[in-house]
C-alpha cells in the first residue's frame, strides 16, 4: 500500500510546487511588464526634458519674433497714425500682435482694440512717465508683453498675449519631439496639461479629462512627484505615467504619457502562454519519469528475483545481448566453465563453441578440467525480434563418474564370474603340469621341459588376466608412502630402455620440480607403465617422447607426449572405456586401472590427441597437506 501511494504523494507535491511555481512566475512577469512600461514611459519625459536646451534656443527665437511684430506695429502705428478703428484692426492684422491701446498726455484711454481693462501696473507705469515722456519702452504686465512709445500728443502701447507666446514656445520646443514620439506604435498620446487645459497634444487626442476633476492627476501636481496608473482611454487599455513638467525652473504644468498596455500585454501573454505550457510539459514529464520509475522499479525487483532465483539454481546460467556480449551469469557458470575470477565478462558464445546464435543448439566441452553440457536457447521479443541468448551449463563429470561406476560394477561382476570360472580350472591345470614335470619324464627330456615352459608360462598369463579382472572389480586399497616422482618416472623409463633403444625413440625428460608425495608406488608404477606403453606402442622408430614433471598452484601434474600416429575424435572419445582398444591383442582395461588408480588418489586423467599429430596425457595429482611427504 505504501509503495503505491508513494508515488501518488511525489505527483501531488510536485504538481503543488509547480502549480506555486507557475503563479508567482506569472506575478512576477506581470510587475516585470508593468515595471518595464513605467520605465518607457519615463525614458519619454526623460528625452523631453533633456531637450531643454532645444527650448531654450526656441525661446530666444520667439522672443526675437514677437520683438520684431512689435517694432512692425510701432512703424505702422507711426505711419498711419492710427486715426480709426479699422486702421488698427489692419496693424494688428498685419503685426500679428494681440493688442493695440491709445492714451493722451494726461493718461486717459482714448482707445483699447481689447475687451478687457489696461492692467493696473501698465497704467501706473504710464503715469510715472508724465506728459514728457518720449521714446521707445518695453513694458511687461500681467498678462501682456508691451512696447510704449509716443507720437505727437498720444503715447500708443501694443501688446502681445503672453499665453499666445507661451503656446508658441512649447509647439516650437518640443511640439516636433511630441509628434515624432506619438507616432511610436506602442505609445496611445502624450500631453502637456495644466490647470486651465491641454498646452500642447499628440493629434489623437482632442480632449482629456482636467487636473482638478482627477485626483489621481491633481495629486502628481500638488505633490511634484512622478506617478504611473493603469487607465481607459477610448476603448484603450492604458497605463499612463504622469510627471511634472517644468521650464527654466518653473513648473508648467502635467506631461502625461500613455502607453499603449495591450502592446505589452501581447508580448506578455505570449511569455505566459510559454511558461503555461513549460510548466504543464514538466508536470507531464514528471508523470512520465514517475510511470517509468515504477517500471524501472518493479523490473529491478523481477530482475533480483531472477539474479536470486539464478544465482541458486544448480545450473550455470550465462546471459548474451543481441549482439553476444555478455550481460549477467551465475557463479556456478564460472565455476562449471573453470574460469579465472572476473574473467567470465569476456566470454562469447563462440568461446563455448556456438556460431549461430538464432537457433537452439547444444554443445559438449570435455577436457582435463571441464565435463559440461551446454545449451544456448534464443530469446524472441514478440516471435520476431533476437534480443539475446542464455545459455544453460551442466556438469556432466558426475553422471560419466556414476555410468562409469556402473559400467565397472557390470564388469566387475561379469569378471568376477569369470574369473571364477577360470580360475580354478586353471589352478587344477597347474598342478597336474607340475606334477608331469616332476613325476613323468617324456622322451626326448629338453623338448618336453620347453613345451611345459611354455603351457606354464601361458597359464601365468591367463592368471594375471584374470587377476586385473579381479582388480577391477574390488576397490582399490592403497598403500600409500613416500614416494619420489622424478625416482619413478625415472624407474618405469629405465624399464623401456632396452625397447627405447631399439627404436630409436628420442626421449626428453622436462622435470621443473623435485616433489615427493604419499602414493601407492606399485599402483602409480603400474599407471606410468600403462601409459608409457601405449605411447610406444603409437610410434614408429625414430620418433620422439617427451616426459614432463611440474607443479601447478596446489596441483602436481606429469604428461606423457608422444609424436605417434594419434587418434581420431570418434577414438578419442571413446577412450577408456572397458574392452574398447585398438590393438590386436589388447584388452581394453589398461586405461581403465590407469583412470581407476588417478581417481583413487583424488587426481584426475586428460587425453588430447589428434589425427596424425600425436597423443598428450596428463596425470594430475593433488598437492595439499594430505599427500605432501
Amino acid at each position: 500500500m505504501k509503495k503505491n501511494l508513494f508515488p501518488l504523494l511525489i505527483i501531488f507535491f510536485t504538481g503543488s510546487i509547480l502549480l506555486a511555481s507557475l503563479y508567482f512566475s506569472v506575478r512576477e512577469l506581470m510587475k516585470n511588464t508593468e515595471r518595464i512600461m513605467y520605465q518607457d514611459a519615463i525614458t519619454i519625459t526623460d528625452v523631453i526634458e533633456l531637450s531643454s536646451s532645444r527650448l531654450l534656443e526656441a525661446q530666444k527665437e520667439i522672443e526675437k519674433f514677437y520683438a520684431d511684430r512689435l517694432l512692425m506695429a510701432q512703424e505702422l502705428v507711426e505711419r498711419t497714425g492710427a486715426k480709426d478703428s479699422l486702421t488698427v484692426s489692419w496693424i494688428m492684422s498685419v503685426s500679428g500682435i494681440s493688442r493695440v491701446m491709445i492714451f493722451n498726455r494726461k493718461g486717459e484711454i482714448l482707445y483699447n482694440s481689447s475687451s478687457s481693462s489696461p492692467e493696473d501696473t501698465l497704467l501706473t507705469e504710464l503715469r510715472r512717465y508724465g506728459k514728457g515722456f518720449s521714446g521707445v519702452v518695453p513694458l511687461e504686465s500681467e498678462e501682456f508683453y508691451n512696447l510704449v512709445f509716443s507720437s505727437g500728443e498720444r503715447v500708443y502701447v501694443v501688446s502681445v498675449s503672453k499665453s499666445e507666446v507661451l503656446e508658441k514656445r512649447v509647439r516650437a520646443g518640443i511640439g516636433s519631439l511630441l509628434r515624432g514620439i506619438g507616432q511610436e506604435g506602442r505609445i496611445i498620446y502624450l500631453a502637456l496639461q495644466n490647470e486651465e487645459g491641454i498646452i500642447f497634444a499628440t493629434g489623437n487626442i482632442k480632449e482629456l479629462e482636467s487636473i482638478e476633476s482627477d485626483t489621481f492627476l491633481l495629486r502628481a501636481l500638488t505633490k511634484e512627484t512622478t506617478r504611473g496608473r493603469y487607465h481607459q482611454l477610448a476603448g484603450f487599455k492604458v497605463y499612463e505615467v504622469v510627471r511634472p513638467f517644468y521650464e527654466n525652473g518653473k513648473l508648467m504644468g502635467l506631461l502625461r504619457v500613455g502607453i499603449d498596455g495591450d502592446f505589452y500585454f501581447s508580448l506578455t501573454e505570449i511569455t505566459k502562454r510559454n511558461i503555461i505550457l513549460l510548466h504543464v510539459a514538466l508536470f507531464l514529464l514528471i508523470i512520465i519519469l514517475t510511470i517509468i520509475f515504477l517500471k524501472v522499479r518493479r523490473l529491478r525487483e523481477m530482475l533480483i528475483s531472477f539474479d536470486t532465483m539464478v544465482q541458486n539454481v544448480p545450473v550455470g546460467v550465462v546471459r548474451f545481448d543481441s549482439r553476444g556480449r555478455f550481460l549477467s551469469a551465475n557463479r556456478i557458470a564460472e565455476q562449471l566453465l573453470s574460469l579465472p575470477h572476473g574473467t567470465i565478462k569476456n566470454i562469447t558464445p563462440e568461446d563455448l563453441g556456438f556460431k549461430d546464435l538464432k537457433v537452439r543448439s547444444i554443445n559438449r566441452m570435455r577436457d582435463r578440467k571441464r565435463h559440461i553440457l551446454l545449451t544456448l536457447i534464443p530469446i524472441f521479443e514478440d516471435s520476431k525480434k533476437r534480443v539475446g541468448s542464455i545459455c544453460f551449463i551442466e556438469s556432466t563429470e558426475a553422471e560419466e563418474k556414476l555410468e562409469r561406476a556402473r559400467e565397472l560394477e557390470v564388469i566387475g561382476e561379469i569378471a568376477a564370474q569369470v574369473a571364477h570360472e577360470i580360475k580354478n580350472p586353471l589352478n587344477a591345470i597347474s598342478m597336474i603340469i607340475q606334477r608331469i614335470k616332476s613325476e613323468f619324464m617324456i622322451a626326448p627330456q629338453n623338448e618336453a621341459k620347453e613345451l611345459l615352459s611354455i603351457v606354464v608360462n601361458e597359464i601365468k598369463r591367463i592368471e594375471h588376466s584374470v587377476n586385473r579382472f579381479i582388480g577391477i572389480a574390488a576397490p582399490l586399497r592403497l598403500k600409500k608412502r613416500c614416494v619420489n616422482l622424478r625416482q619413478l618416472l625415472d624407474e618405469v623409463l629405465d624399464l623401456f630402455a632396452e625397447e627405447l633403444k631399439d627404436m630409436s625413440i628420442n626421449v626428453t625428460k622436462i622435470y621443473i620440480t623435485d616433489v615427493s608425495m604419499l602414493l601407492d608406488r606399485e599402483k602409480m608404477r603400474e599407471v606410468f607403465v600403462n601409459i608409457i606403453k601405449n605411447a610406444l606402442e603409437a610410434m614408429s622408430p625414430g620418433s620422439r617422447l617427451r616426459v614432463a614433471l611440474f607443479r601447478k598452484e596446489n596441483e602436481v601434474h606429469i604428461t606423457v607426449r608422444d609424436y605417434g600416429e594419434g587418434m581420431d575424435e570418434e577414438t578419442l572419445e571413446k577412450a577408456g572405456q572397458p574392452f574398447f582398444t585398438t590393438k590386436a591383442k589388447g584388452s581394453g582395461l589398461g586405461l581403465v586401472f590407469v583412470r581407476k588408480t588417478v581417481e583413487a588418489h583424488g587426481g584426475e586423467i586428460s587425453i588430447k590427441s589428434k589425427k596424425g599429430n600425436g597423443t598428450l596425457v596428463e596425470v594430475i595429482l593433488p598437492y595439499d597437506e594430505y599427500t605432501r611427504c
